[in-house]
């Protein structure tokens, strides 16, 4: 069957159906959220229904009222008395769409006095397989066929997801689990999200699932009649492969070699992605908000660390053990070689013992700057205080030439804390950046990083790569880790359990 995106459905393709017979599918972000069936003489012929009462109503001036019975018989519900939709054919459009979804109706499409097409939402209340598989019982095959199989896992628009984020280094301080439920779109959560604190000592393992676990039953309870929980993804920082915690410095060090997502997957009963943070950010963009090139980095730049997630030619690349885009531990020039600012992986010179809100602070306080790095931004046109905010910058500058130069990907996101990286914007680096003013902290830190890049990297790349800034939170990080789920759902044909239709 022929898939079309939501926003190409026009006047014009819904006409040319009237050449075919065949169905469309009408999809969002890859995922099927109805098909467009012509209303053809030949088509109303072959309704699953007698077609005794549908003769006298073929001829074109009554092929409307023809559709609408014939809309009556497939989905419960429907008629007069609840109402099927009906919409001009240059009327509709991707709002219309969104409605007819939501309602669960066939929204008919007509030109002049005639029904054009139907739109059939995919509900799962009438719809359990594929489309193909609705259509071949919605109408009579003109010749036996042999059954179709059925596709594991497929998603449809009412599934829903969990995105869990673990926040091991928060600027606050505070250790917390943030959940939110979200639809197969993942742009925004489903009601709020659920925070739960986590202990500021040693985080035991057995402790942060329980947790997970409990957000995951208070999140469910949210379902809607017959929405179908497809699963839980989780992102956190640190190096995780398939599923394991092979080394993280946020949650402590017994996590290390953790099944994290077979132990959850477990007690949940539910498919569970583990994945990086910069890599889910960068996965997200890539499937639902993407920068527009199959070429891009994201950069993430957190109180303690800093993370980069890979997406080129149009896949996100996480390297031969899941270990791709570590640029918080490039060694780079321009970093303290004293203990007390050594990074927590324990190695000298990386990026993110000079780049990072944590160590900003720790070298202010080294430089007998009083207040560290929250009264150097009340106070940023102190010398110290300059100084130490371009050598930051200039260490994640460095950083990031080294990527252009590697990788030359067309744009960079940069996520991090508004002090240092400023408001969402986008910029070139041949070009001034209009949102930045000289004597604030975002200023000294983004001069020395832009200095950095475009000293270090070869030829025109530096000039010709689009920096994108983007603000982060961790509702952002959730639905990012959601996205993760629902991709490993679309892509692999996991089987979803049977409990895990609601039953409300």
């Amino acid at each position: 069957m022929e898939k079309i995106n939501v926003r190409y459905v026009n006047a014009e393709k819904i006409k040319s159906l009237r050449h075919s017979d065949e169905a469309v599918g009408v999809t969002r972000n890859n995922v099927l959220i109805g098909v467009l069936l012509p209303l053809t003489e030949r088509v109303l012929r072959r309704l699953s229904r007698p077609d005794d009462r549908l003769a006298a109503t073929l001829d074109a001036a009554e092929a409307e009222l023809a559709s609408g019975e014939a809309a009556r018989e497939f989905v419960p519900g429907t008629g007069e008395a609840s109402g099927h939709a009906s919409i001009g054919i240059r009327d509709f459009g991707g709002e219309r769409l969104d409605g007819a979804v939501a309602d669960g109706r066939p929204l008919l499409v007509t030109s002049g006095k005639v029904a054009e097409a139907v739109f059939l939402p995919v509900d799962r209340t009438w719809v359990e397989s594929l489309v193909d598989d609705h259509v071949a019982a919605f109408l009579r095959p003109e010749a036996p066929v042999a059954a179709r199989p059925r596709r594991a896992g497929g998603v449809l628009s009412n599934d829903r997801a969990i995105g869990v984020r673990i926040i091991g280094d928060g600027r606050d301080g505070r250790r917390r689990i943030v959940g939110v439920l979200t639809d197969v779109f993942a742009e925004r959560p489903i009601g709020e999200e659920v925070t739960y604190p986590l202990p500021e000592e040693e985080l035991d393992r057995s402790h942060v699932l329980d947790q997970i676990v409990r957000l995951v039953d208070e999140l469910s309870a949210r379902l809607g009649p017959a929405e179908r929980l497809l699963g839980v993804g989780v992102e956190f920082g640190g190096h995780l492969h398939e599923g394991r915690v092979v080394y993280t410095s946020n949650l402590r060090f017994n996590w290390h070699g953790f099944p994290f997502a077979e132990r959850l997957k477990a007690v949940l009963r539910l498919p569970v992605v583990l994945e990086n943070d910069a890599n889910a950010l960068a996965l997200y963009k890539n499937l639902f908000a993407g920068p527009g090139t199959p070429d891009f980095a994201v950069v993430l730049l957190t109180r303690m660390g800093v993370g980069c997630g890979l997406v080129l030619d149009g896949r996100l690349y996480r390297g031969g053990g899941g270990m791709a885009g570590e640029l918080g531990h490039l060694p780079v020039a321009g970093t303290s070689a004293r203990e007390d600012s050594a990074c927590r992986c324990g190695n000298p010179l990386c990026v993110e013992r000079a780049a990072t809100p944590t160590a900003i602070d720790l070298e202010l306080r080294a430089r007998d700057y009083p207040g560290g790095y929250e009264a150097a931004l009340r106070e940023p046109g102190h010398p110290v205080v300059r100084e130490v905010l371009e050598q930051a910058g200039g260490a994640l500058g460095r950083a990031i030439a080294g990527l252009i130069n590697l990788l030359n990907p067309r744009v960079i996101v940069l996520s991090g804390p508004p002090d240092l990286i400023g408001a969402p914007r986008d910029f070139y680096l041949s070009q001034d950046d209009p949102k930045l003013h000289e004597g604030t902290a975002r200023w000294s830190y983004l001069h020395g990083l832009r200095a950095a890049i475009r000293d270090g990297c070869f030829s025109n790349s530096a000039d010709e790569c689009h920096f994108v800034v983007e603000k982060r939170d961790a509702v952002q990080g959730a639905l990012a880790a959601a996205a993760c789920l629902i991709h490993h759902v679309q892509t692999t044909g996991v089987e979803i359990p049977a409990e895990a239709v609601s039953r409300v």
